[in-house]
């Protein structure tokens, strides 16, 4: 589970405050809840533009709300309850978070009078926000209840407009909410500016506030106001999903239908984290005007019971929705997806990277004739009726190019993806597992840690799949039993010649001696047993090799190399180093397992191996894969890995927010380059940063005339570089890391120069050179 740590500081600050209640019987609870926001902004430092606003609603809440109590000795409580929660659990009440619990404050007084659920203006603030990160237009609010829009609108640059609410308290307490965070307000009356009505506005109805649509606009019903504002706009509708009457809706609107009212799309999201019905809201949103030509109705579900997007909280849930949406409508560009969520942005990247596609359980297109009468569906029960339709659902990368390369059946492959811890790479191994099968291939599963979410059964095979892990049970690694595992398999490949040759040839790459053995167990040894029981050698020849039985009494042993101080020692699996049991036990699993067309998914084989040895893997990885026709899906964190996976048929590729992309030769040719391009780490006096502004300047320099400067963004590389060499404070810095961010500057000022000559750019359009 995940939290948003600065929001649960706010409500466990606003929960304390509140619970002083209990010594003031008099007052209700509801009016404590505003007393303690209201103490949190006394004494509030504004600007003087903010000012007159702030005390006008100030003055107007005191006086709609607040007359009748005194807040003289409640004050002196509220003060230490804050004196206490900075005393005892170190909590910060600097401005921001005085802010930010009167704004949670403020909300919850004016929810609680409504019978509001807390996150229902959070969450559809999120889902418009969202929709509206592309279209800039303006919105208009028709029954604002805590201005939540206005807050996530600001975010965005976007204006939104305010009927005038049903009170005079509640419009000056949005006003307050909104004038300490900063964000102007406009009200109008029930006339709607033709500034506004011309500009393509999106009108947003929220049903949840009780206020009818009457009430809100004057007009009789939203059919009339479509017809009396005609100019293109967006009407967007919010409805409980429970009491969603789709039917009489479309009955009411059937007159503007006719004169070109259309749907867009409809939406079902919730508003509080548990499964049900009464959490759930529908967001229909039509247009008039806009769309030229017919499109397909639009469908997505990102409800609490869509069990796919368990790892989203309800906000993430509903910016996702709208994300789709945009992309649906051809409106969503690849620069806004800097703002979104991590996790919302690997589901679109992964998703709906090449455009819009119909996603098992997320989203379906509604392919209705144009002059059928319309019908609009619940949309989990049509995305539930139409469950074939569509891709399955990733929440990883799209494997595709993989799949290309592991789809050609003349020649094996070895496949690297490196990334950041989450980016998703023990993910995407486990949804290959299904790819493979949909191949008619075999995939077996391979790692040495405890960690691994490859899937696990009693047989260790699901499928086409097999798990050839370290795991003895679904959480747990039996050191006794795997080390009677790698003695049996050691037994099967020292019986085999093709295994044997293969085991040999890998144990040289990696510098072991190729000389095996089966050691008796000492608690089985005798002091009288002949050495040739305790230590008994096997053959380079197979057909001479013999198991001794029972096998249970012997453990498995190679022989470490030696040196000029230390001469070659006969050892125990037991025995070895951590590092050296894991790239035995890696080994004897492939090497027992492997045959032609086989998908080998390796999970991070660099665990507890020296530099040494992951500089060779991927020669191992080659190896085998020529000698049985196997391929390899590598999953790891180690550079060092990417950079020597050179051979014939390797591909390396980088996980990124659902981005997949192949690195080319030059951008996996050095640890450096992968560490900041790939990881986002900075090392100290890196010489890929030299290098990075050097090409880029060039590259400016050679694309003057030619207008190839747009093609590659010199300016978004500098940027990204800065990015990912920004250290937050107190973290360590490495040395060198000022002086190659001022070099970024000054590359960054050199691009902007040679783009200001082209009439390509703004002086200022960049992070880097200020």
């Amino acid at each position: 589970m995940e939290y948003d740590e600065g929001r649960e500081l706010t409500r466990l600050i606003a929960e304390e405050m509140i619970a002083v209640a209990s010594g003031f019987p008099s007052i209700p609870l509801e009016m404590i809840t505003l007393l303690a926001g209201f103490h949190l902004i006394n004494g509030l430092t504004l600007e003087g533009r903010y000012r007159r606003v702030f005390d006008e609603a100030y003055s107007e809440v005191a006086d709609q709300c607040l007359k009748d109590y005194d807040d003289t000795d409640i004050s002196a409580v509220f003060n230490a309850k804050l004196e206490e929660l900075h005393d005892e659990l170190a909590l910060p009440l600097d401005r921001e978070i005085r802010v930010k619990t009167a704004t949670y404050l403020i909300d919850r007084y004016i929810m609680d009078n409504y019978q509001i659920p807390y996150d229902h203006p959070a969450v559809v603030g999120a889902l418009v926000g969202s929709i509206h990160l592309s279209l800039r237009s303006p919105v208009i609010e028709f029954a604002p209840i805590t201005g939540e829009l206005s807050m996530a609108m600001d975010k965005t640059q976007t204006a939104v407009t305010m009927l005038y609410p049903s009170s005079r308290a509640l419009k000056a307490l949005i006003t307050l909410k909104l004038i300490i965070n900063k964000v102007f307000t406009t009200f109008v009356h029930g006339q709607i500016p033709d500034v506004l009505a011309g500009s393509q506005p999106s009108y947003l109805f929220d049903s949840v506030s009780h206020i009818s649509f009457v009430t809100a606009t004057g007009m009789t019903s939203m059919s009339s106001f479509a017809s009396k504002y005609s100019q293109p706009a967006r009407f967007m509708v919010i409805i409980p999903s429970a009491r969603a009457q789709l039917g009489s809706l479309l009955k009411e609107l059937s007159p503007a239908l006719q004169e070109g009212l259309r749907l867009d799309t409809a939406i079902c999201f919730s508003i509080s984290e548990g499964r049900g019905a009464k959490s759930d809201q529908i967001l229909l949103v039509f247009s008039q005007g806009i769309h030229l030509m017919h499109k397909p109705y639009l469908y997505i579900d990102v409800s609490s019971a869509n069990k796919s997007l368990e790892q989203l909280d309800l906000q993430e849930r509903a910016i996702l929705a709208g994300q789709i949406f945009n992309i649906h409508e051809s409106r969503e560009g690849h620069d806004h997806r800097k703002n979104l969520p991590p996790k919302v942005s690997t589901i679109i990247n992964a998703q709906f990277g090449d455009g819009y596609r119909n996603v098992k359980t997320l989203c379906i297109e509604d392919e209705a004739l144009p002059w059928k009468p319309l019908k609009i569906y619940s949309p989990r029960n049509f995305i539930r009726a139409n469950s074939t339709e569509g891709t399955t659902f990733n929440a990883t990368a799209n494997p595709q190019s993989i799949l290309k390369l592991l789809n050609d059946a003349f020649e094996p492959v070895c496949i690297y993806i490196i990334g950041n811890n989450g980016a998703g790479k023990t993910r995407l191994l486990c949804d290959l597992i299904e790819r493979v099968r949909g191949m008619d291939r075999r995939a077996v599963g391979i790692s040495t840690g405890v960690h691994d979410r490859f899937p696990f059964g009693r047989s260790g095979q699901v499928g086409h799949f097999e798990y050839q892990g370290a795991r003895s049970t679904a959480e747990t690694i039996s050191p006794s039993k795997l080390r009677k595992t790698v003695t049996a398999r050691a037994a099967q490949v020292l019986g085999d010649q093709r295994m044997l040759e293969a085991l040999k040839e890998c144990q040289q790459c990696l510098g072991f001696a190729t000389r095996f053995y089966f050691m008796l167990k000492p608690e089985m040894a005798l002091h009288n047993d002949p050495r040739d029981i305790r230590l008994i050698r096997m053959s380079d020849n197979a057909a001479d090799n013999h198991v001794p039985e029972p096998l249970s009494h012997y453990e498995f042993g190679v022989v470490r190399p030696g040196n000029e101080e230390h001469r070659e020692r006969i050892v125990s699996y037991s025995s070895l180093s951590s590092g050296e049991q894991n790239i035995n036990q890696m080994l004897l699993s492939i090497i027992t397992t492997a045959e032609r067309n086989t998908v080998f998914l390796v999970d991070e084989p660099e665990i507890s191996l020296h530099l040494k040895w992951q500089q060779t893997l991927p020669r191992v990885f080659h190896l085998l894969s020529q000698r049985f026709g196997c391929s390899f899906v590598v999953a790891t964190h180690a550079p060092t890995l990417i950079s020597n996976a050179n051979d014939l048929g390797s591909h390396s590729f980088m996980l990124d927010l659902g981005k997949l992309p192949e690195l080319s030769a030059k951008q996996r040719y050095s640890v450096e380059s992968i560490i900041l391009g790939g990881f986002g780490t900075y090392t100290p006096h890196n010489r890929a940063v030299h290098e990075a502004c050097a090409r880029i300047v060039a590259k400016t320099m050679e694309a003057q005339g030619n207008r190839q400067a747009e093609a590659f963004s010199p300016l978004e590389e500098l940027d990204d570089m800065l990015e990912k060499m920004r250290v937050s404070q107190g973290a360590y810095t490495p040395p060198g890391l000022q002086e190659d961010i001022d070099l970024i500057n000054k590359a960054s000022t050199a691009v902007q120069l040679l783009l200001k000559d082209q009439g390509l750019v703004d002086s200022a359009s960049s992070k880097a050179g200020k």
